[in-house]
């Protein structure tokens, strides 16, 4: 009762609080090596470093860009290629089963065969990311098209629209929803298949740093990395529910 009472600020930050006060009386024990499990506050001075050398910026930027690169491409396709799954039924029987056999497929498990084919270079990178989030992307914008109510075209239909009006006015509208939804969870994959792609090859990037940190035993680099990671994957998360509540007003995060 008294939790309902205080603010939702309020409560996660006592929350990383207490993580934070746990994570440094456990180092302070001395129970484990402490060149491997460094202190909360060894770990901010690496941060800090870092900040201050300049490389965490130039990491985060080919991070992001891979991600914004491969998230745009991936969830282009996606919406396109569910739209037209959902509403042509010979595309769907043509195309839709080959999505499907790819669909289990973890972008991790290619990762050897994108090298292979676009080198170490970003379009590697790229690629496997907009890989993953397409089928989340495109999963949910079909089942959304399909869910549209036939009431509803047959309806605009007797009142003279067109197919195009059609689309913008009543499928699209409809299906906005579940195109968000597999967007979120496309922001995810996005991450998840960057960290897989950069420790495969890479020349800079957040988690290639984390990678080099982890040849010189520096433990506290690495945490702080994942750590930074972290509150980038947050950070777009958050950025993108933002962005789409401005845009879409009736829309409400869950």
């Amino acid at each position: 009762m008294i939790l309902k009472k205080l603010h939702p600020t309020f409560i996660i930050f006592f929350s990383l609080f207490s993580l934070i006060t746990l994570w440094e009386f456990v180092s302070r024990l001395g129970i484990y090596n402490a060149n491997l499990f460094p202190s909360p506050i060894r770990v901010l001075e690496a941060l800090f470093s870092m900040v201050y050398t300049g490389e965490l910026f130039i990491d985060t930027y080919f991070s992001l860009l891979r991600i914004i690169l491969g998230f745009l491409i991936g969830s282009l396709l996606g919406v396109t290629l569910g739209v037209l799954s959902g509403r042509i039924r010979l595309f769907e029987l043509f195309f839709g089963h080959i999505i499907n056999l790819l669909r289990p497929i973890p972008p991790i498990a290619i990762v050897p065969l994108a090298m292979l084919w676009f080198g170490i270079g970003e379009s590697s990178k790229v690629f496997l990311i907009a890989f993953g989030v397409f089928f989340p992307v495109w999963i949910s914008t079909h089942d959304g098209v399909r869910d549209v109510k036939k009431e509803y075209v047959w309806s605009a239909k007797s009142l003279g629209a067109s197919d195009r009006q059609i689309l913008t006015k009543i499928i699209l509208p409809y299906t906005m929803p579940f195109i968000i939804t597999g967007l979120r969870v496309g922001i995810g994959i996005a991450f998840v298949v960057l960290v897989a792609s950069e420790l495969a090859g890479a020349y800079a990037g957040v988690m290639y740093k984390v990678s080099i940190s982890y040849l010189v035993f520096r433990a506290d680099k690495m945490i702080a990395g994942l750590i930074w990671l972290g509150i980038l994957g947050y950070s777009v998360d958050r950025l993108f529910v933002l962005s789409t509540k401005r845009l879409i007003r009736w829309y409400k995060e869950s």
